[in-house]
């Protein structure tokens, strides 16, 4: 519901009004916001001048001022509130509201009346309006008890659902370090730069100088990267391996290619790549499709897997330098523990065998185990990859006695990968394996060295039989796996309103300052878009009492959020030259936003 006051001689504004906006008021003039006071006299830049101290405008409880709060995101302060600083919300719960200014008729002014209509006149501005009937309650949705003023929690109004802006949990921080004001209002930065790399990674490209053997496309795939330095020899395979992008879904996939592959066969080796491609795990890089190709100008066979941006190899997190070195954190071993801590090598013990127990429980032997096939994503996740490759590229495994000794054969495979990154040595052989086992029990517990040695000396086991080993320790893991949940919800939380804040910026942005729209000159200056105008200015271009910039994040996306919403709440907004003042609900201005979009809408399907 809209309000428009007597303008001035030489206004435009009866052109403004000219697209039959309602203009019915309550019976008594309500001026927003709740400060409990009017606005002062327009600032020198001709903007309105922000309230002080109101929950509608970012300011929280007895919080400080936020303006700071969007000045540190632009580098303009570097002050630091993150220990006083509330969260923000566009409503407030909990706390009472100033009633609103009820403007009474200046009586030594009467303005004239015509029957139809009633007027308010306050400091030189008369108000007309309609009469109708409204809640006239002071608290304007707020409960206040009348036995003592207690107050009691009102839950949002159906008209303001989905407007509450982000408040952290306590349960995110916990377990983390102390966070700067930046960080809890925004994705913290070692996620976001973690994001950036592996987005970074996907959409990369090759120099068309050194890809002139790569193919644009093979089969449906096309944009091919190399992940390797060149043409890997294993197992007298010589394989090579690209990122490329599916053209039929746009997704990014990992691309193996075998080289010089004669002996596939189609329909022999259909039944084993079917149930390659229904293996799901968390821990198992799945087989999307297999598929012969001469894109190489050869026969060759192409394996595709899922894409894993950042993965790493074993043999390449830690042992890329010849010695022991975390390459993800940049970090070396103590001098007095030259080698890995033992929570990690747990680590890696605990996501193999769920994944070889999930496996084995389907039949199955991965006969991949080694130290360059086993990936790490992140920091911590253990990746199995060329799960059941030698099946398809090799003689696969017929029977029950050959499929139990392929998975006899994964055991020991771990066992002496274990070994050789417990001890920093990747030339332990089966010759020595035993001194290998003695040196390490002199650096970590027995219960890893007893898992181990069962690993590699064993006889008869399968993978169930680790888990009295790992004992309590997977209890350990689930909790830090549930705090990393958390860690990462809270992030989420932080960014799930940015869509939406999105889209209707898009909007305003396509309305504001469009010079024309067919046959209509100024299209952005009248009617319902000089409203959306006068929002822009209301809601970007405000200014403190000297006239300088009022930057307040909290403001700008309580602003759009009732917007959004339609909230039933009064604004006051003033022309930059200060002859218009217009009192609006965000209602009208969502209905203004709405109509004038469609009319975009419609006038760009015309031919």
């Amino acid at each position: 519901m809209a309000y428009y006051p007597q303008s001035n001689d030489g206004s435009r504004m009866p052109s403004y009004m000219a697209h039959g906006i309602n203009t019915n008021p309550p019976p008594h003039m309500r001026i927003m916001p709740p400060n409990g006071s009017m606005y002062n006299s327009p600032s020198r830049n001709n903007i309105l001048q922000p309230p002080q101290q109101s929950p509608y405008y970012g300011q929280v409880f007895s919080g400080p001022d936020l303006s700071n709060n969007f000045a540190g995101s632009l580098n303009i302060s570097s002050q630091d509130h993150s220990n006083n600083v509330s969260r923000y919300t566009p409503y407030v719960i909990a706390q009472q509201q100033p009633p609103p200014v009820v403007i009474k008729p200046d009586t030594k002014q009467p303005p004239p009346t015509n029957g139809n209509g009633s007027f308010q006149h306050y400091k030189g501005t008369t108000y007309f309006y309609h009469p109708q009937n409204e809640d006239t309650s002071p608290n304007n949705g707020m409960n206040n008890s009348t036995a003592g003023g207690d107050l009691s929690i009102s839950p949002p109004t159906s008209s303001s659902n989905d407007m509450f802006s982000y408040s952290d949990l306590p349960q995110s921080s916990k377990f983390g370090k102390t966070k700067s004001l930046k960080s809890s209002f925004f994705m913290s930065e070692d996620i976001h730069r973690q994001l950036n790399k592996r987005q970074m990674a996907i959409h990369a490209k090759v120099d068309p100088l050194l890809g002139r053997d790569i193919p644009s496309q093979v089969e449906h795939y096309r944009n091919l990267v190399p992940l390797d330095n060149g043409v890997v020899n294993v197992g007298n395979q010589l394989t090579s391996t690209f990122k490329c992008f599916n053209s039929r879904d746009n997704l990014p996939y990992c691309l193996k290619r075998l080289h010089k592959f004669r002996s596939f066969n189609a329909k022999l080796m259909g039944g084993i790549v079917e149930g390659l491609k229904k293996v799901v795990h968390a821990n198992i890089i799945q087989l999307k499709e297999v598929v012969p190709s001469r894109a190489f100008n050869d026969h060759s066979l192409i394996l595709i897997y899922d894409f894993y941006p950042m993965a790493e190899s074993l043999r390449k997190r830690y042992f890329s330098s010849g010695v022991l070195y975390d390459s993800y954190t940049q970090t070396r071993p103590s001098r007095s523990n030259p080698l890995l801590a033992e929570s990690l090598l747990w680590n890696i013990i605990i996501q193999m065998s769920d994944a070889l127990r999930h496996l084995h429980s389907l039949n199955m032997a991965a006969r991949s185990i080694d130290i360059d096939k086993v990936l790490i994503y992140g920091e911590s996740r253990i990746l199995l990859d060329a799960v059941c490759e030698a099946d398809i590229v090799g003689e696969p495994l017929k029977n029950g006695y050959e499929i139990l000794g392929g998975q006899h054969e994964d055991l020991f495979n771990l066992g002496r990968m274990m070994l050789q990154i417990a001890s920093g040595n990747l030339g332990i052989s089966i010759q020595n394996m035993r001194q290998g086992v003695e040196f390490i029990s002199q650096q970590y517990s027995p219960d890893l060295i007893n898992c181990i040695q069962h690993l590699l000396f064993g006889k008869n086991i399968n993978i169930n039989d680790l888990m009295p080993m790992i004992g309590a320790r997977y209890y350990g893991h689930i909790n830090a796996q549930l705090i990393k949940i958390d860690t990462l919800e809270n992030e989420l939380t932080k960014e799930m309103e940015n869509g939406r804040v999105f889209r209707i910026l898009a909007k305003l942005n396509s309305i504001n300052e469009r010079p024309f729209l067919g046959n209509t000159e100024e299209w952005s200056e009248t009617g319902e878009r000089y409203m959306l105008k006068l929002f822009r200015d209301y809601c970007f271009h405000q200014v403190n009492e000297v006239g300088l910039p009022w930057l307040d994040m909290a403001h700008i996306i309580s602003c759009l959020n009732k917007l959004e919403a339609g909230d039933p709440e009064k604004i006051q907004m003033v022309s930059r030259d200060g002859k218009n003042l217009i009192i609006i609900g965000y209602d009208e201005l969502k209905k203004c936003m709405v109509n004038s979009f469609n009319e975009l809408v419609r006038a760009s399907r015309q031919e």
